[in-house]
């Protein structure tokens, strides 16, 4: 089996959604310099309808046997640059089941990118070298990978850009026990709990795993 093309696919669209979709701003590490705590990032932002746009950038990957692999979405474009201008040329016509070489091919290609949007790049492709050696297997990925080690797993709800007022804190965290969620970062602050300590308690009380 070859790789005998890439294709990089950006798709846009909205999602309706009643009110702002980040009621908080989102913290960044770059907040430690005051000119920057107050500066919006586009891309955690909603517009005045309600609406969220969207855009998502996938990664498919096609081979003389039929077999296309897709992974996505990419963080950014300069992701998708890295793909399309460094990486095509040592994936073209390789052997897609050959993941660990090819893994290995990316990273020393890379000379001076070995972390960051480098290795999101390279980590997209060798998602989607996985989802080729699934599909022609006809098993799902896990498998490949050693099997299931459990048969459930306790569920995660993200918090992330919710409001941080102690008592829309308190609603939603009553919400999400009642479903039995057992997991659940709130806020945008970079803590793991709400600064507001009268938020706590509707924490603390959900049910563990």
């Amino acid at each position: 089996m070859k790789i005998t093309g890439l294709h990089i696919r950006e798709l846009k669209g909205v999602l309706d959604h009643p009110g702002p979709f980040w009621e908080e701003r989102i913290v960044r590490p770059i907040d430690i310099y005051p000119n920057y705590r107050d500066v919006e990032d586009p891309r955690f932002s909603s517009s005045d309808e309600g609406e969220l746009r969207i855009r998502s950038i996938f990664l498919e990957i096609d081979t003389d046997e039929g077999v296309t692999g897709l992974s996505g979405p990419l963080t950014s474009l300069t992701e998708a640059f890295i793909i399309d201008t460094e990486l095509r040329p040592l994936l073209m016509g390789a052997d897609p089941l050959a993941t660990e070489l090819l893994w290995d091919q990316m990273y020393r290609l890379m000379i001076h990118g070995r972390k960051g949007d480098t290795m999101m790049a390279i980590s997209a492709v060798d998602c989607c070298l996985w989802d080729i050696r699934g599909k022609w297997m006809g098993q799902p990925v896990y498998r490949l990978l050693g099997g299931p080690t459990r048969t459930e797993i306790p569920v995660y709800a993200s918090a992330l850009g919710y409001s941080l007022d102690p008592g829309r804190i308190a609603t939603r965290a009553r919400g999400r026990s009642l479903r039995r969620d057992t997991g659940l970062p709130s806020g945008s602050s970079g803590t793991a709990l709400p600064r507001d300590p009268r938020a706590w308690p509707a924490i603390w009380s959900w049910p563990r795993p």
